[in-house]
């Protein structure tokens, strides 16, 4: 999973190696990567979540309007090579669209960890430790207008299943 994320996420133009070592695969901490694309101005304008659902087995696929989407695709050699190159060149397209479109300037990358690591402020604070992040000095940006577009997707793996959602104009 951790080398699935960090494929999609060096296409957004984040590199994310190390909170990926230890938030996937040293210890089950991440639940959802956010990136917000923001241009000079800070104005968000298409914002990519990767959620991580480590508590179910199970291949999802689904647009919208929940058509169902890589049906029987088998995962017996790991879910990487079975990953369909679709979606990352689906994720190519878009981030560069959107980069050219609205002269994207910066890729704000923030981190959601899962329920127990947010128990106490003391787990809470711990857990930020051992991830060596910082408490964001403000709010993920707030989009100022509705999107009117998105896909989702999710993937299984050994160790959970990756949801992946689009949102954009």
């Amino acid at each position: 999973m951790a080398g699935v994320l960090y494929e999609l996420t060096e296409v957004c133009g984040v590199h994310i190696e190390k909170d990926l070592s230890k938030g996937i695969i040293e210890r089950d901490v991440i639940e959802e990567i956010t990136l917000t694309f923001q241009d000079a101005y800070e104005n968000p304008y298409g914002r990519i979540h990767f959620l991580v659902d480590w508590e179910r087995f199970e291949l999802l696929a689904k647009t919208d309007d929940s058509k169902e989407l890589y049906r029987g695709i088998d995962f017996s050699n790991g879910y990487c090579n079975a990953l369909d190159k679709k979606l990352l060149k689906v994720l190519q397209v878009y981030v560069n669209q959107l980069r050219k479109t609205y002269n994207i300037d910066t890729v704000v990358c923030t981190f959601h960890y899962r329920e127990k690591y947010l128990k106490t402020a003391e787990i809470h604070s711990a857990t930020r430790s051992y991830m060596g992040h910082v408490k964001a000095k403000k709010e993920t940006p707030v989009i100022n207008k509705e999107f009117t577009k998105s896909l989702e997707t999710a993937f299984q793996g050994l160790d959970g299943i990756l949801h992946i959602k689009f949102e954009f104009d």
